[in-house]
């Protein structure tokens, strides 16, 4: 780590909550105390340890839900931190295709280094069809703009009019568009049809009241 963003924190406690803000950028499924302590090649006493002291000094908010799990969430970001205006263009679907809502619906801010270099946009999800990417309902999701992707990759979809979420796969000269919930079917893409990836996905925005800006 080249230098800490987060007064009050040691290096070791800033690491971990800088892993914890990114898992939870990315997706809405929090990471176990076994999975940080692989990704940062400690013990889970040692997570556990560097987790109390992130709740304690007010970085991090811990809510127990009826079990013995707990929800984490994140109550500070770095001061220092460039901030970028990312616009909300509207929803999209995460379920079956809706007509798109191209209107400017307000922006987000959002830390530069977590988006690294591009041109982004933001679209507000309609529907259940990626809750096993960690995406959900109302969701924002921020959108990197570019016309290809990877297979693999989730992408916003233009298709006949219509756009959508869903995670791009191309096999046998086939498009298909793949949900992340077994209760949707996979939409083919024919080959006549009107089709373009409009970008791929970046983060799910964990959008606090000061970022969120709306437009009536």
């Amino acid at each position: 780590m080249a230098r800490k963003k987060y007064e009050g924190l040691t290096l070791e406690q800033e690491e971990l909550f800088l892993l914890l803000r990114d898992h939870l950028d990315h997706s809405s499924k929090q990471p176990t105390v076994r999975q940080m302590a692989s990704e940062l090649n400690i013990g889970s006493s040692a997570v556990n340890a560097r987790l109390q002291a992130l709740i304690e000094k007010g970085f991090v908010k811990s809510t127990k839900t009826g079990t013995r799990d707990r929800v984490l969430t994140i109550l500070k970001e770095a001061p220092d931190e460039e901030l970028v205006s990312v616009p909300i263009l509207g929803k999209i679907a995460c379920g079956v295709p809706i007509w798109a809502e191209q209107n400017f619906d307000g922006e987000i801010l959002l830390a530069k280094d977590r988006l690294g270099n591009g041109v982004f946009f933001a679209v507000r999800t309609q529907g259940d069809s990626m809750i096993d990417a960690g995406i959900n309902e109302g969701d924002i999701v921020v959108i990197r703009q570019q016309p290809m992707a990877d297979p693999g990759e989730i992408v916003a979809a233009y298709i006949n009019g219509e756009v959508t979420l869903k995670r791009f796969t191309f096999r046998n000269n086939v498009v298909t568009l793949m949900p992340e919930n077994a209760a949707y079917e996979p939409i083919v893409v024919p080959p006549d049809a009107d089709f373009r990836i409009l970008g791929t996905f970046k983060l799910v925005s964990k959008v606090r009241k000061s970022s969120l800006f709306t437009h009536n």
